[in-house]
């Protein structure tokens, strides 16, 4: 064999996790890649139960196989690792020194291309194997060396004898040497870089360490530096690894979420349509509006979802590419690894910003901004024809609270303190709040009605279940019995259910409109003069529902249960 430049061995027969001389050295069957046995069981110990996949090149191992790899176990064993490693990273060893395991016992010749067969572990030429299973009986091939039969695709490329070939193979002339030291010596002086400065990320001579320009600055020989660079890098990768699947995932999810947008767009169109047959066809031009307010409503949402999608996809491909980057630089000699590593790092492997804006849209319209009283907002003069209709309620005294005067059509209310009057107090009767029921309440079916406020600083309007307690003053005891709308001049509209929920709307609306699903588990409200949603419950009812009025302040003006005619 004629004199080659070996090189530096230690890298080839290094475990490409803890980047030192491999240990018990293992091949895996699928991809090639060489590992200590024990670092290899280390990174698959939180695994169990989970297909097991390579920790650099990530492919899936179906039957998690790996095998001895003798060549680098025959290889590592005439490299005796000193104490210092920086020392063991400098070794050269002569070709002849490595002459028997660089060759190939079919051809007798350095390998070309070598292969590692799956069933014994003995390496040869990728020709000589195919060579020797196209003669063979059944496409099999049996190893010179152990007489071991394999399937004729029964090998694996091994990595770690084509880089020590190729090594080998390099021809040293003159100007390739002069070219390397060139490329090796410090610009300022002219010396042959060995050291990386770790606070200005970089390179520098021995010159350099005594400048004033890294006085009290910390350096570290270049292999220190290289394997504090790739194990930096190989954690990189397996973070955007994982974030790489944190985006798929949502990107999924995101798919997911516009397809239920869309089929609850799809619902409420069709409730519209079902809702718009019941007129003539003279309200075609009102159904037309009403789905124009429909997609004014759900696109801009769904189009928000898909521009997350494609900023999503963005975002994932931004991280395989910087994965793909990392990974070339992984595999990059000493110098190359620590050549501009920190624009390199701040490039491909800041992530924090995409980690923080990883997010999933899932935003939909309330039920009541198009399921109410669409019909009756549309064609008033049609009100035979709509479903639900206005309902003409009216009070009940037995349950008005003492302070609440009713009109004789038992269709108004307005507070009166100061008007005392004898009532016969029963469980029907609220004792300390401020309110009446209905006459009529409701255990099935659709519902509307609408209630004058015009005027009024405080008012309280709603439904409750027959069984609430009447006789409790504090509004807290009464949560998840009631669905309330409230208004008070001070703070405006308000919620009242499971928790005090305010609106952010300090005008009170003229005159509020009332429609409840009772099946359909469904309570909106809406400003009948301006016809804007005002806001809505989703909740399973059970039992039978009362609507309610009440008031707390002795204006002139009533509240009143309005009755529509035609």
């Amino acid at each position: 064999m004629a004199k080659k430049n070996v090189g530096n061995i230690v890298d080839d027969l290094s475990c490409l996790i803890c980047h030192q001389v491999s240990k018990d050295p293992v091949i895996l069957q699928s991809c090639g890649h060489n590992f200590c046995r024990s670092c290899l069981q280390g990174q698959w110990r939180d695994t169990e139960g989970q297909d097991k996949t390579c920790p650099i090149c990530q492919e899936s191992l179906l039957d998690d196989k790996c095998a001895s790899n003798i060549a680098s176990l025959k290889l590592e064993e005439k490299v005796k690792e000193p104490e210092d490693t920086a020392a063991v990273r400098q070794m050269i060893m002569a070709p002849e020194d490595m002459s028997d395991q660089l060759t190939c016992s079919l051809c007798n010749k350095t390998f070309q291309d070598p292969v590692f067969l799956k069933t014994c572990g003995h390496n040869f030429c990728h020709i000589c194997v195919q060579k020797r299973s196209t003669s063979a009986d059944h496409g099999e091939i049996e190893c010179p060396t152990c007489k071991l039969k394999s399937p004729r695709d029964g090998y694996v490329h091994n990595r770690v004898l084509a880089s020590l070939v190729e090594r080998v193979n390099r021809p040293v002339n003159q100007e390739e040497r002069q070219a390397s030291d060139q490329e090796h010596k410090c610009e300022t002086h002219k010396e042959r870089i060995t050291l990386f400065c770790l606070r200005d990320g970089t390179l520098c001579c021995l010159v350099c360490r005594d400048s004033f320009q890294h006085q009290s600055h910390r350096l570290i020989p270049l292999i220190e530096a290289s394997n504090l660079t790739q194990g930096g890098l190989f954690r990189n990768i397996q973070k955007q690894l994982g974030l790489v699947n944190d985006v798929k995932n949502a990107n999924t999810e995101q798919e997911q979420k516009i397809a239920e947008h869309k089929a609850h767009k799809q619902q409420v169109s069709e409730h519209i349509t079902k809702e718009f047959e019941k007129l003539c066809t003279f309200l075609v031009d009102a159904q037309r509006e009403h789905h124009r307010r429909l997609d004014a409503t759900y696109d801009p949402i769904q189009k928000e979802m898909e521009r997350n999608k494609e900023t999503l996809i963005k975002k994932q491909n931004k991280l395989e590419k910087n994965l793909e980057e990392c990974q070339k630089k992984l595999v990059d000699n000493d110098i190359g690894i620590l050549q501009d590593i920190v624009g390199f790092i701040q490039r491909h492997c800041e992530t924090k910003q995409i980690e923080e804006n990883i997010t999933v849209i899932k935003k939909k319209p309330p039920e009541g901004l198009f399921k109410g009283p669409i019909l009756y907002y549309t064609w008033k003069d049609m009100l035979s024809a709509v479903q639900p209709a206005a309902s003409p309620l009216t009070l009940d005294p037995e349950t008005a609270h003492r302070n609440l005067l009713l009109s004789e059509d038992l269709t108004s209310a307005s507070y009166k303190p100061r008007f005392f009057r004898r009532v016969e107090d029963s469980p029907k009767r609220f004792s300390c709040l401020d309110l009446a029921l209905t006459s009529e309440g409701f255990i099935n079916g659709r519902h509307y009605w609408e209630i004058d406020v015009d005027g009024k600083k405080d008012w309280d309007i709603s439904l409750m279940k027959e069984t609430l307690n009447r006789k409790e003053a504090n509004h807290i005891l009464l949560l998840g019995d009631f669905w309330g709308l409230s208004y008070n001049i001070r703070i405006g509209l308000y919620l009242l259910t499971e928790k005090i929920i305010i609106l952010g709307i300090s005008e009170s609306p003229r005159r509020v409109g009332v429609y409840l699903d009772y099946e359909g588990g469904q309570i909106s409200f809406y400003d009948v003069q301006k016809k804007d949603h005002l806001c809505s419950f989703s909740e399973t009812f059970t039992g039978k529902l009362y609507p309610y009025i009440g008031t707390s302040t002795a204006e002139d003006a009533e509240m009143k249960m309005v009755h529509i005619r035609l």
